[in-house]
């Protein structure tokens, strides 16, 4: 008797942990990137401005992801809308970059929220620092 008694508790034990792992599983685990309109491990892109696609990071190279802080190396592109947005030229900087400030989204998962790019030599900026936000849903 007492033997199925142990087996039981462990079953219903094993059971309660998945039940309480698996959501957190789910949820990510580890900081994650929103693009627009998900979160996402270690995007090749991050959108800066989802409404128009007017700036962005891509050939995203991550160096460290999941804790405090992200690093990654890439491409800023942009278009500074000179004249206006739809006659302006596209331009491409290389960057290292910082992405920090993981909090939680509605989607149950971390996300950074700060994101600090370093330009490299000859870009026409030194740094400049963007603020992410939760995926649109």
């Amino acid at each position: 008797m007492m033997a199925y008694v142990r087996r039981l508790l462990l079953s219903v034990l094993g059971v309660s942990l998945a039940l309480f792992a698996v959501p957190a599983l789910a949820a990510g685990g580890s900081n994650r990137v929103a693009v627009c309109t998900k979160s996402q491990a270690k995007p090749s892109t991050i959108v800066l401005f989802c409404g128009d696609d007017n700036a962005y990071v891509n050939k995203i190279h991550w160096s460290a992801f999941g804790g405090a802080t992200a690093k990654g190396s890439g491409t800023y592109t942009f278009n500074p809308c000179k004249p206006t947005c739809v006659a302006g030229k596209f331009q491409s900087y290389g960057v290292s970059f910082t992405a920090s400030q993981a909090k939680p989204c509605w989607d149950g998962h971390d996300d950074y929220r700060a994101l600090a790019l370093d330009f490299a030599a000859g870009a026409p900026y030194k740094t400049k620092t963007f603020t992410l936000y939760c995926p649109a849903g």
